[in-house]
């Protein structure tokens, strides 16, 4: 009952397929003249069909075409043909030509196996074709067994069996019924082998259960087929991409990994990664998720597994010109035995910029004569030269290191150092420098400082003399202010500026080299930086925002009288307060003096101007005759004594 079953599913399919041909007008070809006979007036010639191969009870590949012409050749429509199988059916039995001659049937083999006969009769006379029912003795599986795909999509290839007789020949012909299990579908359902044997079929899988695919033919002794089975692969919910986010350089490379994960979020392996990027421009993805940075930006790299997708932020950014050089400055430098300098290391990168921030391994080529700390401290440890390196990523720059014998005597004391503007109309370019207290026994030759730029390459340097005025008042040791005027050079660097070592020579050679860093430590330092700027400020004037007045008795060996001392708050509401000035008078005329005032500290809007008189110069009381301020876009305000006393500051103080 089974083979009876199959065998009319296998004939039902096989005339399904071959019905929608039956309509269609056959292709004129050549006549098999060797199977006409009977011919009268007419003719009825094959035009294709004979000498087919197929399986028992099951249709024949192709139609058997036939056509009639009369004696003049031309089509005879209309003719009536009758088509009688030896064993089988053929579908139509009886048929009409169509307007060109032509008609056909459909030859369904009988169930044994052998050779068979199709006779064709009507107008035009009778023809006998054969055709030879193949049995196939065995179907073998030749490949596509047990493979793995998520459910609704293809297997990666198709499946194929082989016919074969039974003496081992490849059975052509043969009809094969594909069927699948688990709610697949196969394509085609019915697939004849071909001169090899084979017969194929593509499998989709289905969505849940057993996956089974059964190949049927009819053999000699009844149905055979064989089965095929194929896994459901796990669908990816998710798919996660890392490093996120990644992080290149321009023309640098990095690899983001794809893994993908089920709806238990376990990891699936094995399957195909699709990637893609946002911005190629930016960064590109090749296979196996390279990713390459082609230029500065941001992009976003996806993968793509089963239609589920991921992605990563992708970061790319120019690289970081590297260090080309360091160098030390000064290049030169002299300390005595015993002292101290210190050297500062400038680094530039590839691209001309000074770069901050590195760590500098400071060395010395002979610590024997010169020393040198992690800072760039130089120590003077005997006499004699010394190559001093310093090392930023192993680029090196160098200082050549003096060391000189002690003088015989002591060099002179340095009490304190400060830095001023001396010129409110030009605050950026002109600087003031005074050492107080300088004191020797062998009296002070020359006192002599360096300013450095933030960056080191720019410098200005003054040697400096006694003040003139106050060498008239106090005309000799020990307490003798020096002063210079410390010009910067064209296009200053902006920023703060850094006094090297404050040299001081005696008469008799001997040196004191005080740092900035010694000043501080010894309170000695009213300060060693100084700031250049070049801003557009406004043209409001600041203002004097107040005034108070004191005097203190004073004598030394020389003479003695009043320290005359005034403090005026300032304020500006732009550039900032930069100094000011002061003209001082005594009733009886005997006393007038003009004077600078200066900030009280760097950066201090609070103006200090001081000045000593003679106790013969002020006689009662000293008058501000006039006060004035300035901001350091060179902008003045200048007060007289009745605006001050009439603003309710102090402009006058009485002498004891």
């Amino acid at each position: 009952m089974l083979r009876t079953h199959l065998r009319s599913i296998l004939v039902g399919a096989c005339l399904a397929a071959l019905a929608a041909c039956s309509g269609d007008r056959p292709t004129a070809t050549a006549p098999d003249a060797s199977l006409q006979s009977k011919s009268t007036s007419t003719g009825l010639l094959l035009v294709s069909g004979g000498g087919q191969s197929g399986s028992p009870a099951t249709p024949l590949p192709e139609p058997v075409i036939v056509r009639v012409l009369d004696q003049r050749g031309a089509p005879v429509p209309n003719a009536n043909l009758n088509f009688l199988a030896s064993a089988g059916v053929a579908f139509p039995r009886q048929t009409r030509t169509d307007a060109d001659g032509y008609a056909q049937t459909v030859w369904t083999l009988g169930p044994s196996a052998g050779e068979q006969t199709l006779r064709v009769s009507g107008t035009g006379g009778t023809l006998t074709l054969s055709a030879n029912a193949l049995i196939s003795s065995k179907l073998q599986k030749v490949s596509g067994d047990s493979q793995t795909a998520t459910a609704g999509t293809l297997l990666p290839a198709p499946l194929m069996v082989r016919a074969v007789t039974r003496d081992g020949r490849p059975a052509a012909g043969v009809t094969v019924l594909w069927t699948a299990g688990g709610g697949g579908s196969l394509s085609p359902l019915l697939a004849r082998t071909g001169a090899d044997g084979i017969a194929s079929a593509r499998w989709m899988l289905g969505a849940e259960g057993a996956q089974t695919a059964r190949a049927t033919t009819l053999g000699a002794m009844g149905l055979i087929s064989v089965e095929f089975r194929a896994t459901l692969a796990a669908k990816v919910a998710r798919v996660q991409v890392a490093p996120d986010p990644l992080a290149l350089l321009t023309g640098r490379t990095g690899v983001l990994v794809a893994t993908a994960y089920d709806a238990q979020n376990r990891m699936i392996t094995g399957r195909q990664v699709a990637w893609t990027s946002s911005a190629p421009a930016i960064a590109s993805v090749a296979a196996g998720g390279v990713v390459t940075g082609v230029a500065a930006g941001s992009a976003r790299v996806t993968a793509t597994v089963d239609g589920v997708a991921g992605s990563a932020a992708v970061q790319v950014t120019a690289p970081v010109p590297g260090i080309a050089s360091v160098r030390v400055t000064p290049a030169t430098v002299s300390v005595a035995v015993g002292g101290t300098a210190v050297l500062a290391a400038v680094v530039t990168d590839s691209a001309g910029r000074t770069v901050t921030g590195k760590r500098v391994t400071w060395a010395s080529a002979a610590p024997g004569i010169a020393r040198v700390d992690t800072a760039g401290r130089v120590t003077g440890v005997a006499a004699g030269s010394a190559r001093v390196s310093a090392t930023v990523e192993g680029k090196v720059g160098y200082a050549d290191v003096t060391v000189t014998a002690p003088a015989s005597g002591t060099g002179p004391i340095i009490g304190g150092i400060q830095i001023n503007t001396t010129n409110p109309a030009r605050p950026r370019d002109r600087f003031i420098v005074q050492i107080f207290a300088v004191q020797d026994p062998d009296g002070v030759m020359a006192v002599s400082v360096t300013a450095r730029s933030p960056d080191g390459r720019q410098t200005a340097t003054c040697n400096m003399l006694p003040s003139q005025s106050y060498a008239v008042q106090f005309p000799g040791p020990p307490h003798m202010p020096w002063n210079c005027y410390m010009q910067l050079p064209e296009n200053a660097q902006h920023g703060r500026w850094t006094l090297d070592p404050v040299a001081a020579r005696d008469s008799k050679g001997n040196v004191t080299t005080l740092t900035g860093a010694v000043l501080v430590a010894t309170r000695q330092l009213n300060t060693v930086t100084f700031e250049v700027e070049n801003l557009a400020y406004d043209k409001v004037p600041p203002a004097i925002n107040g005034m108070s007045l004191k005097v203190t008795p004073y004598s030394n060996a020389y003479n003695h009288g009043w320290e005359f001392e005034a403090r005026m708050p300032a304020s500006d509401v732009g550039a900032g307060v930069a100094g000011g000035g002061m003209e001082i008078r005594s009733p009886g005329g005997a006393l007038s003096r003009i004077f600078t005032c200066i900030p009280e500290t760097f950066g201090s809007a609070v103006l200090v101007c001081r000045m000593r008189v003679l106790s013969t110069e002020a006689a009662g009381e000293i008058v501000v005759y006039s006060a004035s301020v300035s901001d350091k876009a060179e902008n003045w305000r200048s007060y007289s004594t009745a605006q001050l006393e009439s603003a309710g500051y102090q402009a006058r103080i009485a002498i004891p």
